[in-house]
C-alpha cells in the first residue's frame, strides 16, 4: 500500500480531475466525490463505506498517474466501485479489509477483475506498526501534484480578482496559524517537511461560513487546506525563512558537535555512533565548537543586512565571538585555529603558504543564499584567510552548495568539478577509498574529504550501489579522524542540503535536540 490507508485509487491525471471534489456540501470534508465521479445528484446519498474527511493523501506517481488514498468505515457496496471502473477504465483499486487481505480492482478484457492478495506475517506487522504509531495516518501532499490547479480559480496577474484572491489566502492563512476555533479547523493543524512531501496530521475543507466576517465571495475560489497557496501562506507564517537554510545550518551544527568530542583522535582509534560528549574538548553532548559560532555570525549579519555581505560586520561578529562569547553554545570559547586568532586580533589577514587552514571554509556556508559574487566569497575568506587556495576552496564549496540548493544532485555535480592544482582530485573524489582521503586541518583536505563523504557511494558484487543518509555521511566524514568537528561541519552543511533535515529536528536516528539553544 504505497498510502498507508485502507482504500487507494490509481488513475490518470484526467480522470483525477474528473473524480475529484473539494467542495461537497454532503460530504463534510470530501475530496473525491462518488457522486461527482457517476454523475449522480450530489444531493443523493451513496452508502459507499468510505470516510473522506480525514487522510487523504494525493500524489504523482513515477509513471505519471495519480494516487488518491481514502479510509474506509465498513466493507463497501461494491457496486458503485465497479460502476466507477466501467466508467473510468484507466482506474485501480485497492482496499484493505482489517489488515488480512487487499483487494484489488480493474479493468480488464471487458470487465471488472477482482484479485485478492493475503498480507503475509511480515506486511501485517508492518501496518500494524504503522497503525501504533499515529492513530489517525498522517495526510501526504506531494508538491509535483499541485493541487491549486482543480481547486482554485486561474487568477488575470494583476486584476482585482488576483488582488481579492490574495487577501483571502492571506486571510485564511492567519486565521489558521492563530488557531482559529472554527468548525473545520478546531482540530490541530500541523505539518513538516520531508524532502518533497508535507504531511498533515487533519485535512479539512475551507466553507465560506468558517469565515463569516471576511467579506469576499469565497464560494468561487473552492479554497481546500490542501490548495498550494494556502499551504505557502501558512508555511511563510510559521517558517519565514528559507527552509533550506534551516537544512544546512543545522546540518552544520549537527556535524561540528558530533564531531568536537574526537577531535584530533587518529583514524581507527574511535567510532563515532552517536551524538555524545566530553572527549577532546570536556564539553557536553551536542556542543558546538568555532565552526558553528562563526557560521552564526556570518548568518547574522547577512540578516541584519537584509542579505547583503558586509565584510566589516561580519569581522565585528567574529570579534563578538572570540572576546565575549557570543554565538557559543555555553559562552565558552573553547577551540580557536591559530590564523584565525591572529587575523581577528591584529586585524591583518593571514595570507600565507602555510596559513591554509579550514578557518574560513568551515564558516562560509551561508554566502550560498546571498546572490554576493566570487569576489565577495573571497573577501570573507580573507577576513581571517588571505591565501588563494583557501578563498578559491570557499568559491567552490559555495557554488557546490548553491548547485545542490537549485536542485542538482551531488553525482552530477562531481564529475564536473574539473580544476587545476591542488584541487584537481575534486572531479572523480567519488571514487577514491578511505586510505587515499585525508582530513587534517588543510583546507584542500577537508575540502576533499567533505565531498567524499556525501558523494562516495558502495557497490554490492553482484551489481547494484547503495547511497547513504545524512547521518552517515556525517558519521563516516568524522571517523576519517583528525579534523573532525570542522570536517563533520563541512559535511554536515552539504549532507543537510541533500538529505533535508526537516524543522523538528530529528531524522535518521540522531537526537538533534541536543544541539544547544
Amino acid at each position: 500500500m504505497a498510502n498507508y490507508q485502507d482504500c487507494r485509487i490509481r488513475c490518470s491525471m484526467e480522470t483525477a480531475k474528473q473524480i475529484i471534489e473539494c467542495d461537497d456540501g454532503y460530504v463534510f470534508g470530501s475530496i473525491f466525490s462518488m457522486n461527482k465521479a457517476l454523475g449522480v445528484d450530489d444531493k443523493i446519498y451513496l452508502s459507499t463505506g468510505i470516510s473522506f474527511g480525514e487522510g487523504c493523501p494525493i500524489y504523482r506517481t513515477e509513471d505519471g498517474r495519480i494516487d488518491i488514498g481514502f479510509e474506509i468505515r465498513w466493507y463497501p457496496n461494491l457496486e458503485y466501485f465497479y460502476q466507477l471502473i466501467e466508467k473510468y477504465r484507466d482506474i485501480e483499486w485497492w482496499m484493505m479489509f482489517e489488515f488480512e487481505e487487499v483487494y484489488h480492482y480493474y479493468f480488464q478484457d471487458g470487465e471488472v477483475i477482482e484479485d485478492v492478495h493475503q498480507l503475509t506475517d511480515a506486511e501485517q506487522e508492518y501496518m500494524q506498526e504503522l497503525w501504533d504509531t499515529d492513530e489517525d495516518y498522517p495526510m501526504l501532499f506531494t508538491e509535483k501534484l499541485d493541487q491549486s490547479q482543480y481547486v482554485n480559480l486561474h487568477i488575470v496577474p494583476g486584476s482585482k480578482e488576483e488582488e481579492e484572491y490574495g487577501s483571502l489566502v492571506n486571510y485564511i492563512a492567519d486565521e489558521i496559524v492563530k488557531g482559529s476555533k472554527t468548525r473545520t479547523l478546531k482540530e490541530k493543524y500541523d505539518y513538516e517537511w520531508t524532502g518533497e512531501h508535507r504531511y498533515f496530521l487533519k485535512n479539512f475543507l475551507i466553507r465560506y461560513y468558517d469565515f463569516p466576517n471576511f467579506n469576499i465571495d469565497q464560494e468561487k475560489y473552492k479554497l481546500n487546506i490542501l490548495s498550494q497557496d494556502v499551504l505557502d501562506a501558512i508555511h511563510d507564517r510559521i517558517f519565514p525563512y528559507d527552509y533550506n537554510m534551516y537544512h544546512a545550518i543545522f546540518g552544520l551544527a549537527i556535524g561540528d558537535a558530533m564531531g568536537v568530542p574526537f577531535e584530533f583522535m587518529e583514524r581507527g582509534t574511535f567510532e563515532c555512533k552517536d551524538m555524545i560528549g566530553h572527549g577532546s574538548h570536556n564539553q557536553p553532548a551536542g556542543t558546538w565548537s568555532d565552526d558553528t559560532s562563526m557560521t552564526l555570525a556570518t548568518l547574522k549579519s547577512i540578516k541584519d543586512n537584509n542579505g547583503k555581505v558586509v565584510t566589516d560586520d561580519i569581522r565585528n561578529n567574529f570579534l563578538l565571538w572570540l572576546n565575549e562569547g557570543e554565538f557559543t553554545a555555553n559562552g565558552d570559547v573553547f577551540d580557536v585555529g591559530h590564523a584565525t586568532l591572529k587575523a581577528l586580533v591584529s586585524g591583518i589577514p593571514q595570507s600565507g603558504e602555510y596559513s591554509n587552514g579550514n578557518g574560513s571554509l568551515m564558516r562560509i556556508l551561508p554566502l550560498a543564499f546571498t546572490d554576493c559574487s566570487d569576489d565577495e566569497i573571497r573577501q570573507v575568506s580573507a577576513i581571517t584567510h588571505g591565501h588563494w587556495i583557501s578563498q578559491e576552496a570557499c568559491v567552490i564549496y559555495v557554488h557546490i552548495a548553491r548547485r545542490l540548493l537549485s536542485g542538482e544532485k551531488i553525482h552530477d555535480i562531481i564529475p564536473t568539478l574539473t580544476y587545476e592544482k591542488p584541487f584537481d582530485r575534486l572531479s572523480y573524489i567519488d571514487k577514491l577509498e578511505v586510505p587515499d582521503i585525508r582530513s587534517t586541518g588543510y583546507v584542500v583536505d577537508t575540502l576533499e574529504a567533505a565531498l567524499w563523504a556525501v558523494s562516495h557511494r558502495e557497490f554490492y558484487p553482484g551489481g547494484g550501489e547503495r547511497g547513504f543518509g545524512y547521518d552517515e555521511m556525517v558519521k563516516r566524514a568524522i571517523n576519517l579522524g583528525d579534523d573532525t568537528d570542522t570536517v563533520g561541519a563541512v559535511t554536515g552543511g552539504l549532507a543537510g542540503i541533500i538529505e533535508h533535515l526537516g524543522y523538528d529536528g530529528h531524522r535518521n536516528g540522531l537526537i538533534y535536540s541536543e544541539i544547544k539553544k
